[in-house]
């Protein structure tokens, strides 16, 4: 009886361990983050939708290519999307007809250099576009690109993915790029960041800040009932299912949301003023030493 109350206790102990992780990784309320997320994957079978109807290339790239592979879907923790497609394509893309699904293509400034495009969906979803220019990259020159994108051997010809249960279109040789992105170990470990936790673009972030074998990391998010989205047979039925989940609909949806993000740049600014005070202070204890 008492190893039986002992392992009882130690599964609890496990149990809120696990919640807690997961609450610093996720602190967006679950009903809100299953349909933001569910969105996502609406936007994505919306993608495919319109670029497969106006006979044009995409392909699944960045952490969207490595959920897909490791995860077969989204990297639990993870809501965002990446893409990538020819630059002289974009023209004919945002000559593609907006719906009540699609809302247009906005250019989204830079990253790391290179330039990046919006595509709009209904639910205040954005993927974001990188247009390539030079698939014919020199792994032995071309340092800034090799590190980031795919060559043109690594991409074509593209394949089908599952992601959830959508099919989507990615780079053909998708391991190979992964592990020249990522790392070796991307398959074993996940190294956990997001918009809310160790953010990418935050004073303080640390790649490796959070790194957790896949195994624990599927039990973790196991254990603390983080569940993966599945879309309708079509987009439209996917964001219908989606906004089913708010008793205002949509509208109530888009408030919760709209909440959520102002208190998250708050918190970025909160971040990033207390890695000013802690560098400023291991900068004063430094010359302290020294004098």
């Amino acid at each position: 009886m008492s190893n039986s109350f002992s392992n009882d206790e130690e599964q609890q102990q496990q149990h809120g361990i696990h919640q807690a992780l997961v609450e610093q990784w996720i602190p967006m309320d679950r009903t809100l983050f299953r349909t933001y997320q569910l969105l996502h994957l609406a936007a994505l079978q919306k993608v495919d939708e319109i670029f497969t109807a106006a006979k044009l290339d995409y392909w699944i790239s960045g952490g969207t290519l490595l959920g897909a592979l490791r995860h077969q879907g989204f990297v639990p923790h993870d809501d965002d999307l990446d893409i990538e497609c020819f630059a002289e394509d974009l023209e004919r893309i945002s000559a593609i007809p907006t719906d009540d699904e699609y809302c247009g293509m906005t250019r989204g400034g830079q990253w790391q250099g290179f330039p990046v495009y919006k595509l709009h969906f209904r639910g205040d979803v954005c993927v974001d576009v990188f247009p390539r220019r030079n698939l014919q990259i020199d792994l032995s020159t071309d340092d800034a690109e090799k590190k980031f994108f795919p060559t043109f051997d690594e991409t074509f010809p593209l394949r089908r993915y599952t992601f959830e249960n959508v099919s989507v279109l990615g780079p053909n040789e998708g391991y190979v790029f992964m592990r020249r992105l990522y790392g070796e170990d991307c398959f074993d470990n996940v190294l956990v960041w997001n918009h809310d936790f160790n953010y990418f673009h935050s004073k303080g972030f640390d790649a490796r800040k959070a790194v957790v074998s896949l195994e624990k990391y599927n039990h973790i998010i196991r254990t603390a009932g983080i569940e993966s989205p599945a879309a309708e047979v079509t987009a439209l039925k996917t964001y219908e299912t989606a906004f089913s989940n708010f008793e205002g609909g949509e509208d109530e949806f888009l408030r919760q949301l709209h909440t959520y993000k102002r208190q998250r740049t708050f918190r970025w600014n909160q971040a990033d003023a207390e890695w000013r005070y802690e560098q400023q202070t291991i900068e004063e204890e430094r010359r302290h030493l020294v004098t």
